[in-house]
């Protein structure tokens, strides 16, 4: 739990390690070739967990995972499906990561 700037309370989760995590899980079970799905690429939660992940699969000597953006929309979750199937890429594991955000009073 932190407080941010503005005096509000906000609970957050450690994104970088939940990425590792489950990077590790996926490869545990014996998946290779993987992808990252994000809502949208610029938000810091999302950098954190996009890094960790690459970067985690890349460090085990596998080819690092795609990378492609769902706009937390239906939609754009399955254009961004084909357009990594257009590439003839053979997925065996996507991450797909989502970010929200909720206010209390």
């Amino acid at each position: 739990m932190g407080r941010k700037p503005n005096g509000m309370w906000s609970v957050t989760g450690d994104n970088r390690h939940g990425a590792r995590k489950i990077a590790e899980h996926l490869l545990q079970q014996g998946y290779r070739r993987l992808a990252y799905m994000a809502g949208f690429r610029n938000p810091t939660t999302n950098q954190d967990r996009q890094s960790a992940f690459v970067d985690y699969v890349g460090g085990r000597g596998l080819p690092k995972p795609q990378c492609v953006e769902g706009h937390f929309q239906r939609d754009g979750t399955i254009a961004a499906a084909r357009s990594l199937r257009s590439e003839r890429i053979v997925l065996k594991g996507v991450l797909r990561c989502r970010g929200s955000t909720r206010r209390g009073k």
